[in-house]
């Protein structure tokens, strides 16, 4: 870009002032990257007939074009004096911002309203609000005056180590003023009937109608504000006197009417709430709450605590305990009262466990968070978006030749449905109608919820079996953690039917073309069970977002986090303005914005690093207590199983292989239960267990039993040796207890693959059963069953969006047995949340409504069996 100012000095100093002379001199020095800019911006005149005035506007403007005034004003109306920044900063950051706001002679004005809006200090604000004829600069002057006896003050006081306490408690004396009532919606001074935010959706507890700042979902006792209801205040003032050579501090404990900001941490083993209070200055205890909880050692206390007004206060004594907060452990000294309220997290604790609070911002970034959204408003939707300016493409096999299937004729009562969602699918242009194509895929009809119907083509016998593979690295854990490591919060974005917001290129889109009983069409966009899709996914999406620090993508779902919510904020900007930009669409209803902590695969992430879940431990954890001597037997076979990675396995078991000796009567004992909870923790503990590692062999063995269904997810490590990652079970219901074996068999495949989706898509994995009909049915390079029953269908539909191996491993071989003979407990209303229903996609959350009833049957599945065997010999 040109440096017009010290040209301009260059032309003073040389009495330079003909406008040609200045215009033959600038295009003279400029270089020739320059010279070529500035004859394509005055083209099709030359530069040399461009008066020298109008070429540096018109460079200017290239490099620098005029931001939106809307844009401009909204920035400068949003900005809010931020924790820490003096007023002088704050008002130097607003004149900044009105630059381009062409507030002309209403500058002044502006500038006041912000100041007294944004100053974020309530007595500050107060103080303002009471001149009745305020200029800007007078609430500059009263602004900076105030806040430089508050600091002054701050200064005297921490001198003199003396704290002023107001009592509270009478009841306040009667004000001759009107208190407005507060709005439940947001919390504002005026009515909820004309809150903006009534339908605004809440992220504490997923309503419309509030905003989290003021959700009652916390506290079910509580009810809307009232008008006129005095409140009560106590104050409970703790000093500690100090002796000659004695620590000074202080301990303030105030309650009121409002809420308390509590802190959970580990002290000792034990999980403890603690009231945060920043007044204290010392953390202190109840001695019965001590004894309850803590129970160490007390030594002698030299310090002397005494109320505000003089009162003692008796010290039992003090001790030093070890905390436990996230991944660190600290050693703290507490000190123990003989009564009192709720233990005081004071000051001499916040330092230490990183604990900042500032009551003026707690709730300050939700507002700006909610405008955030409503300005993106285009970007959510239900409906998928469109790629702008990228189109994937498909690679086939060398020599792969194309593979037509004739139409599998829908039952007459789903055709109406079908053609619907086909002319769906053209109207969005998702799809083309065609005359001719080499390549076609038979489709299955998925009936959904709501009536409609799902299209999805078979593509497991046409397009996979010759489609290269995009080996495009799914994220592992690690990397995950590397990109949002040093994170405060984290929001999650959940993409709109992920594939299908990907474009096709030309070449590929015959490739994908589905033949139905209307005649042929072919897919402009990505689509659902295609075998390289999920790394042409990945691969797109990472390209899209690489730009974006604190942003990572795995599959469909995108993270985004920062240092701090500010940060936060900005990177969230960014995300969703590539999104609007880019024509990306995303499930409002699927996202969590500004979350503590997130989890992905068996991990949970939170500002203090990655930990394991305990759910993958649950199967094993919360199996019950064998019955009879066949579960038994389950069991013990799960333990040999992994017995060469547990020491003494043949000590551990004793007690529970006296049950099954000859003659032996069926008595579960003290020494039996004790047995069983330590083979438990074992087979739970770093011994058995290994951490998932994308990069390892992947092992899903399922098992069913008459009464529930297991399974497990597991690696081979570098040792050749197969080692469980999570195990997962759950008992059948009352209607799946009557399945057939190969329908309970097949519901454990699954279960298998929906509990651990988050694992297996995108990758190779080996699929493992002890059924050998399922083979027939659902081995990787097999049709879809044209006359199995919907049930049987609907699952090869799920299984066909995963890249597996269909393998037959012996009964008396199969490690997952005793998960599905001691099965967690059903339960049907939280089936769904706890099975990972909601990871896989929306085709399989359905039911098929077939005219057609009729069921595999016995010779079908013997004659399966039968090639199966003849294959194996």
């Amino acid at each position: 870009m040109m440096d017009t100012e010290r040209l301009e000095h260059f032309f003073v100093a040389n009495d330079i002032t003909s406008e040609e002379k200045k215009r033959a001199i600038l295009l003279s020095s400029v270089g020739a990257t320059t010279y070529k800019l500035v004859s394509n911006l005055v083209s099709p005149r030359k530069p040399g007939d461009v008066p020298y005035r109008e070429i540096i506007e018109v460079v200017k403007a290239h490099h620098n074009p005029r931001p939106s005034t809307i844009v401009q004003r909204f920035k400068f109306n949003s900005r809010v004096r931020q924790p820490g920044e003096s007023i002088r900063s704050y008002v130097a950051e607003l004149k900044r911002l009105t630059e381009f706001c062409d507030y002309e002679n209403n500058l002044e004005e502006m500038l006041r309203d912000r100041l007294v809006c944004g100053i974020n200090d309530k007595k500050i604000q107060q103080r303002l609000l009471a001149e009745s004829k305020l200029t800007f600069a007078k609430a500059m002057e009263i602004a900076q005056a105030m806040e430089t006896a508050a600091g002054n003050v701050v200064d005297l006081t921490r001198q003199d180590q003396v704290c002023v306490v107001k009592d509270h408690s009478k009841t306040p004396a009667r004000v001759n003023h009107f208190t407005p009532r507060k709005c439940y919606r947001c919390g504002g001074p005026h009515a909820h009937t004309s809150c903006k935010f009534k339908d605004s959706k809440c992220f504490k507890c997923q309503k419309i109608g509030h905003l989290a700042k003021v959700c009652r979902s916390s506290d079910p006792h509580k009810s809307r504000p009232k008008e006129n209801v005095r409140s009560k205040h106590k104050a409970h003032v703790l000093v500690e006197e100090p002796k000659d050579n004695g620590e000074e501090s202080f301990l303030f404990s105030i309650f009121s009417n409002s809420k308390p900001v509590y802190r959970d941490l580990k002290i000792n083993g034990v999980n403890i709430k603690f009231q945060v209070d920043t007044g204290a200055s010392i953390f202190v205890i109840n001695k019965d709450d001590f004894l309850d909880m803590i129970k160490v050692p007390l030594t002698h206390s030299s310090k002397n605590l005494k109320t505000y007004t003089g009162e003692k206060v008796d010290i039992s004594g003090e001790a030093m305990v070890e905390v436990c907060d996230g991944a660190r452990t600290l050693t703290l000294p507490i000190v123990v009262v003989k009564k009192g309220g709720p233990p005081l997290l004071g000051r001499n604790w916040l330092g230490p466990l990183n604990i900042a609070l500032d009551l003026n911002t707690v709730d300050q970034w939700q507002p700006q968070l909610e405008q955030l959204l409503a300005n993106f408003g285009n970007v959510f939707s239900s409906s998928a978006g469109c790629l702008r300016d990228v189109k994937d493409k498909l690679y086939t096999a060398p020599g792969a030749t194309p593979k037509f299937c004739r139409a599998r004729q829908p039952p007459y009562a789903l055709r109406e449905a079908i053609e619907e969602e086909l002319n769906r699918l053209q109207r969005d242009g998702i799809i083309e109608a065609v005359e001719h194509s080499e390549w076609a895929t038979p489709i299955v009809p998925v009936r959904k919820m709501d009536g409609t119907v799902r299209i999805c083509g078979d593509y497991k016998t046409t397009l996979n079996k010759v489609c290269k593979g995009d080996n495009h690295p799914i994220p592992r854990i690690e990397d995950l953690a590397h990109a949002l490591s040093g994170g405060d919060k984290f929001t999650k974005l959940d993409l709109s039917h992920a594939y299908t917001q990907l474009e096709l290129d030309e070449s590929s889109r015959e490739m994908t073309t589905i033949n139905t009983h209307k005649g042929l069409f072919k897919y402009h966009r990505l689509c659902f069970g295609i075998s390289a899709a999920p790394g042409i996914f990945q691969r797109t999406m990472e390209g899209v977002f690489q730009h974006v620090s604190g942003c990572v993508n795995y599959l469909d779902d995108v993270y985004v986090t920062g240092r701090d919510d500010q940060e936060h904020m900005e990177n969230l900007k960014k995300v969703l303005s590539i999104c609007q930009n880019k024509g990306i669409s995303l499930r409002r209803d699927k996202c969590d914005f500004m979350q503590e902590n997130v989890t992905f695969l068996c991990y949970r992430l939170d500002k203090h690093g990655i930990h394991p879940l305990a759910d993958k431990i649950q199967a094993i954890r919360d199996a019950p207590t064998p019955r009879n001597h066949q579960e038994l037997r389950s069991f013990l076979g799960l333990i040999n199983y992994y017995g060469k990675f547990i020491p003494n396995v043949t000590e551990l078991l004793a007690p529970l292989y006296a049950l099954l000796r000859q003659g032996q009567r069926w008595c579960w004992g003290k020494n039996q239960e004790s047995a069983f909870s330590r083979a438990k923790n074992v087979l739970s503990s770093d011994k058995v267990l290994m951490h998932f590692n994308p990069k390892s062999e992947i092992v899903l063995v399922c098992d069913a039993s008459p009464i529930g269904v297991g399974a497990i997810l597991s690696q081979v490590d570098d040792n050749g040796d197969e080692k469980p990652v999570i195990y997962a079970s759950r008992a059948l219901s009352d209607a799946e207890q009557k399945y057939s074996q190969i329908d309970r068999e097949g519901l454990a495949l699954i279960f298998a693959v929906k509990k651990f989706h988050k694992y297996i898509y995108g990758r190779d994995f080996k699929l493992v059963t002890d059924h050998k009909p399922l083979l027939g049915l659902f081995g990787e390079n097999k049709a879809i069953p044209v006359h199995a029953s919907a049930r049987v269908q609907r699952w090869a539909i799920i299984l066909s969006a995963h890249s597996y191996s269909l393998l037959l491993r012996p009964g008396r071989n199969n490690n997952a047995d005793a998960l599905s003979r001691l099965p967690l407990p059903y339960s049907p209303d939280v089936l769904d949340a706890a099975y990972g229903i909601d990871c896989v996609p929306e085709s399989v959350h359905v039911l098929f409504t077939m005219l057609d009833k009729s069921l595999l049957s016995s010779r079908d599945i013997a004659l399966e069996t039968h090639i199966v065997i003849r294959i194996k010999l």
